[in-house]
């Protein structure tokens, strides 16, 4: 049985998801596609719009066969060590195939994965310099492969990829799928969140429209409100020992504080060609998990979410143990993982009024 992973958010799901999974099983030929899906967080640095057991549901509607569970302290990494994570996992699970959207050609996608592997003298140096003008990684990376490379406006989407490529173990086939024109993702949660479900319902299969319909969505404004409390309520030392800060800008945040009554002018405050909004909001996130530079990053267990009804658990066949119930030793093992993840889900359940209970290690859902 030949089983494709793909590295997702479903920030919600929608059309685009949907035509990326039936591309994959087309172009693969596997029997099972797999998500590897981030939880509550996300990597932008937020909480989804809706939660994870939600997506998970969606997940299973547009064509996965099963949701893994991705640790919040992965979710929220920045992309060079969400890749490198994510692909882990992916590696664990002894994959066939890893399939991926992207905006450039195979070939285009190999010169770039080729001079990213190399990483010449050249390379480094341009790198540098793109940095030393104030760039944040992400965008001086950017540069450095477009300047490289001669290959023109290179996605976020086309750098994950690279990522993937350069992490992913031998056994494992990249899969790269060209995006098609869709609805973006930041534009749906707007719309969802607008009440806007007449136009939603263009972007989205019958089953998610429904499930949109009935779940709450998170607002942002009540997420930005706890933010603001929480680094109000911080010392200084805290936020300098958190994972991902750089060097004196703690200095640069509490200083915003002492000028400021509300996230959105404190926040302006911060943000520069630096400290992109991505940044920021994962650093935000570090904070009021408590994420510290000392966070374990060992992948110790899989926790598998929801599944259909088809044999596909079966055949996942994981070099780590996958996780059941909260009593599985492998929790205890490894509390910080543990305890970062559950610490996710309360916050989240608070933000949207939810009582359930307060970590992903429960039933798995099955469709």
């Amino acid at each position: 049985m030949k089983i494709t992973g793909i590295i997702c958010e479903l920030n919600p799901a929608h059309n685009g998801h949907q035509h990326l999974i039936a591309e994959t099983k087309k172009r693969t030929n596997c029997d099972f596609v797999v998500a590897i899906m981030s939880g509550n967080f996300v990597q932008r640095g937020t909480p989804a719009i809706f939660d994870y057991q939600t997506r998970a549901k969606m997940a299973l509607n547009i064509g996965f066969d099963a949701v893994i569970y991705m640790p919040t302290v992965y979710s929220l990494s920045s992309a060079d060590d969400f890749s490198k994570y994510s692909a882990q996992i992916a590696n664990s699970l002894n994959l066939d195939y890893l399939a991926f959207g992207v905006t450039k050609s195979k070939e285009e996608l190999d010169k770039l994965s080729a001079i990213l592997h190399c990483e010449d003298d050249n390379f480094k140096a341009l790198l540098v310099n793109n940095l030393d003008s104030g760039n944040s990684y992400a965008t001086a990376l950017t540069q450095t492969l477009e300047q490289n490379s001669g290959i023109a406006n290179i996605s976020g989407n086309d750098i994950l990829a690279l990522q993937y490529m350069k992490n992913l173990s031998d056994k494992i086939t990249p899969c790269p799928i060209d995006r098609i024109e869709s609805i973006s993702a930041t534009l749906l949660r707007e719309l969802i969140s607008n009440k806007d479900f007449d136009t939603v319902k263009n972007y989205v299969n019958e089953q998610n429209y429904k499930l949109i319909c009935e779940r709450k969505p998170l607002s942002i404004h009540k997420y930005e409100t706890l933010l603001y409390y929480n680094l109000v309520t911080t010392n200084k030392a805290k936020v300098k020992n958190t994972r991902s800060i750089k060097e004196g800008l703690e200095n640069k945040i509490f200083s915003a504080l002492n000028s400021t009554s509300n996230y959105k002018t404190f926040n302006e405050k911060i943000k520069n060609k630096r400290y992109t909004q991505s940044f920021l909001n994962r650093l935000y996130a570090n904070i009021l998990l408590d994420i510290d530079k000392k966070v374990s990053h060992k992948l110790p267990y899989l926790k598998i979410v929801a599944a259909k009804n088809n044999g596909v658990l079966k055949h996942l066949k994981s070099q780590l143990p996958i996780v059941t119930n909260l009593k599985d030793k492998t929790l205890l093992e490894e509390k910080s993982i543990y305890s970062i993840d559950q610490t996710a889900c309360r916050i989240y359940n608070v933000l949207i009024l939810k009582s359930q209970q307060p970590f992903p290690y429960h039933k798995i859902i099955i469709h």
